[in-house]
């Protein structure tokens, strides 16, 4: 007698469910998390994110202290110059005091930069100085800078 035939097994298909809406949202934080991790310090790298040195700001009360007290054009023609003078408002002396002017045409062209060395200045004094003769067609002027060392 023949043994009675078994049921054919039963193979158990697995789905797989969908991804839950929590889940996807963990593994998208997860995934732009490492992509920033990666991210930021290339792009340091390429200079993208670099930001420009702060420059830390002088004390209100020894920030001006040598000031430009007038400075105008004198003469004509090639011994036409800046005349002015400068003043020392601190109580300390400045050396190597200098004074850097622009120097343009009357449709505003640069014509050039004129730097005058005054030296000394002592505290509480003003000082006169004139410069080189400056080019012709010059019309107007404007202070670019004044630099000195107190000592």
């Amino acid at each position: 007698m023949e043994e009675p035939a078994s049921p054919p097994a039963r193979v158990r298909i697995r789905r797989r469910l969908p991804m839950s809406i929590g889940r996807r949202v963990l593994l998208g934080s997860l995934a732009g998390s490492l992509l920033l991790l990666a991210a930021v310090p290339l792009a340091r790298h390429l200079g993208w994110l670099n930001t420009p040195p702060k420059i830390a700001a002088d004390p209100p009360g020894e920030r001006f202290e040598v000031v430009l007290g007038e400075a105008s054009f004198q003469g004509d023609g090639a011994a036409r110059r800046i005349a002015g003078s400068v003043r020392n408002t601190s109580k300390v002396p400045y050396d190597g005091v200098e004074a850097l002017f622009s120097v343009r045409d009357r449709n505003g062209a640069l014509l050039k930069l004129v730097r005058v060395r005054i030296g000394k200045v002592a505290a509480g004094t003003t000082v006169r100085f004139r410069t080189d003769p400056v080019p012709p067609g010059a019309y107007r002027l404007a202070l670019r800078e004044i630099t000195g060392t107190p000592y």
